[in-house]
């Protein structure tokens, strides 16, 4: 069988969640995108006080650390909210639902070995609710089990989600997280059409310390470069020192501007078709 490939709805979802994990977007219970600058006045209305002490915390933290962090560019997301916003307005569902109506409307389970990019991974909890007694009519509180916290599967054994609020929007090993269940959106399409391999991202190699630009676009760069005999080591889907020297010595041999950066013409002279604005 032959291997699966995202197709370009997931491509271009996974360079929505790239690119807020890249803004150092923040957590706010009930954030659906708004600017960090627009939400700010609301937050102690959304969020208890000692929640609001570690958002603000986190804001603090971003201004700090991060000299290029801006309350202008960056946004709130709750858990769900990071991908509804996404959807709706991409018109794959019809309104906002929680981490719960994520997996219960829009997914099919999945076993945790078939993950793929594309993939939802959840993490159960329990509440209890009132209910109607089937026997007695009288309203009793029974435990019920629901999903209380969603994260994006982006390949390669990594989780972009919305963590909490001294956290904002990360990536994570799969693997480190209580990740008990996942689903496969049923709105995603099957797979890439034949023809040629869209890229809708530069992709570069990094050098301000923040985690190296990964994913199946990378890995695809590498195959190709390394089948132009330009070396990028193994094919990992991670954009290191060597895809970066591999990516100059090409656009050097080709008349490109040598910048390391795999934009719309690098991509283009090899042979991607270039899928971003």
């Amino acid at each position: 069988m032959a291997e699966w490939k995202p197709g370009q709805d997931i491509l271009d979802f996974d360079a929505y969640l790239y690119k807020e994990l890249e803004l150092a977007s923040i957590y706010v219970l009930g954030g659906q995108g708004e600017r960090v600058v627009d939400i700010l006045p609301r937050i102690p209305s959304m969020e208890t006080t000692e929640r609001v002490k570690q958002i603000l915390q986190r804001i603090k933290d971003n201004f700090l650390k991060l000299s290029n962090w801006s309350i202008y560019n960056a946004h709130a997301f709750d858990c769900s909210g990071l991908g509804t916003v996404y959807f709706i307005q991409k018109k794959l569902i019809p309104g906002d639902t929680t981490a719960d109506g994520l997996y219960e409307k829009y997914c099919t389970p999945i076993k945790k070995s078939e993950l793929r990019d594309g993939d939802m991974v959840f993490q159960q909890g329990t509440k209890t609710v009132e209910v109607t007694d089937d026997k007695t009519g009288k309203k009793i509180k029974k435990q019920v089990k629901y999903m209380h916290h969603v994260g994006y599967y982006v390949g390669g054994g990594k989780v972009i989600e919305a963590k909490g609020r001294l956290y904002g929007v990360v990536e994570s090993e799969y693997n480190t997280n209580n990740w008990g269940h996942a689903g496969r959106p049923k709105f995603w399409g099957e797979g890439p059409k034949p023809g040629k391999i869209v890229i809708s991202r530069e992709l570069y190699y990094k050098t301000d310390g923040k985690t190296l630009m990964h994913g199946d676009d990378v890995k695809a760069l590498q195959i190709r470069l390394n089948e132009l005999k330009y070396n990028c080591g193994s094919n990992d889907g991670i954009f290191g020192k060597n895809t970066d020297i591999a990516v100059r010595n090409y656009q050097s041999d080709n008349k490109l501007t040598v910048d390391g950066i795999a934009g719309k013409n690098t991509l283009t002279k090899l042979g991607f078709e270039w899928g971003g604005g």
